[in-house]
């Protein structure tokens, strides 16, 4: 077996495994100007097609769980596909506001210094906003599977709780019960992650 057919294979299984739920979030995240150029089934193809050159990531860290791999995979996929087609187009002048409005009168526009303050990142903001990040994704990775599953569909991609019951096979009531559950397990594990912080 040369390297390209393992890789074929290994694209092969994963597409198989992962191809509902991420159609689902290219479709519930796809721009409504960007649907009109492509498709959320042309938003996986492509994710597939880059997803050659990131092998190594995909298949390396165990500690992160295949379908976040493959969720980060697409939604980088995403914003490039908006880059590409609707960030080439001329800037929209009429919907930027001047700063020098903000300070107009006395009484600055508090509202929108705030937007502001709320956007800026400093260097330990970011270090702060990914630790928390891998301190999430290991405890997510810690719960039962089903578990996982439904935080997954219902903190990560957004899905609606019949809709998350639907995917899972599951009753609108045990759905809920599993969605309680993975919870509180997961507040248990961040609780018991933040005690041993100092």
């Amino acid at each position: 077996m040369t390297p390209d057919d393992d890789t074929a294979i290994f694209l092969d299984s994963q597409y198989r495994q992962f191809r509902e739920p991420l159609l689902e979030l290219a479709d519930r995240c796809l721009n409504p100007a960007l649907r009109r150029r492509c498709s959320p089934e042309d938003i996986l193809q492509e994710t597939f097609a880059t997803a050659v050159s990131h092998l190594s990531y995909l298949r390396g860290h165990p500690e992160v769980p295949p379908y976040f791999k493959w969720r980060r995979l697409l939604l980088n996929t995403l914003s490039d596909m908006e880059r590409m087609h609707l960030h080439c187009l001329k800037r929209g002048v009429q919907c930027e506001v001047s700063l020098s409005k903000l300070f107009e009168g006395s009484v600055p526009n508090t509202a929108m210094l705030d937007r502001l303050r709320a956007s800026v990142s400093t260097p330990r903001t970011k270090v702060d906003r990914l630790e928390r990040a891998d301190l999430i994704l290991k405890c997510v990775a810690e719960l039962p599977p089903d578990e996982r599953r439904m935080i997954t569909l219902r903190q990560f991609d957004r899905c609606t709780m019949p809709r998350s019951a639907r995917l899972m096979n599951l009753t609108d009531k045990e759905a809920f019960a599993c969605y309680m559950r993975a919870i509180r397990h997961l507040r248990r594990a961040l609780s018991a992650f933040s005690e041993l912080q100092p």
